[in-house]
């Protein structure tokens, strides 16, 4: 990976560019899960060792799949929050908030940055690159930087 990113970097240098901009997830953030579907049922798992729900882990993510669909077609401009999606689901808010909180604190647990990006990243900042991160997930600003950045400065 170093020569790929030596030579991206010494191409923003020679051209001038002086901003760029990453997708969070699967460019900067990972999930250790094959899809990410797997957080739901991994997210639901968590929440049943201290709770119980008449419902399987696998029917809980179709369900939470099949929400977030529904959710985002009725959004008129087809961007959702995490709360969206859990105000949705058909359980008392009591249920919903603990499912929520699973969600992201399974999140916390699977993601992690990957090193060589954000060094890639932070040497371009070093540089006076101006660098945007963007993510069109429904987890908001604040629950990115909780689960995947606590451990960086802001």
């Amino acid at each position: 990976m170093s020569e790929k990113v030596n030579n991206l970097r010494q191409f923003i240098q020679n051209e001038g560019i002086k901003t760029v901009s990453f997708d969070v997830f699967d460019t900067i953030v990972f999930r250790r899960v094959a899809r990410p579907v797997d957080v739901f049922t991994a997210a639901f798992e968590h929440f049943s060792l201290t709770n119980e729900l008449m419902m399987s882990a696998d029917e809980f993510k179709e369900l939470r799949v099949y929400v977030e669909k529904q959710v985002k077609r009725q959004a008129i401009h087809g961007e959702v929050s995490l709360e969206d999606i859990f105000a949705s689901l058909p359980f008392p808010a009591k249920i919903i908030d603990g499912l929520k909180q699973a969600e992201l604190e399974i999140e916390q647990k699977l993601g992690f940055v990957y090193q060589p990006m954000h060094d890639f990243i932070a040497g371009l900042v070093e540089q006076g690159i101006q660098v945007f991160l963007v993510s069109d997930m429904y987890l908001s600003q604040a629950q990115i930087r909780q689960c995947f950045f606590a451990n960086y400065p802001q």
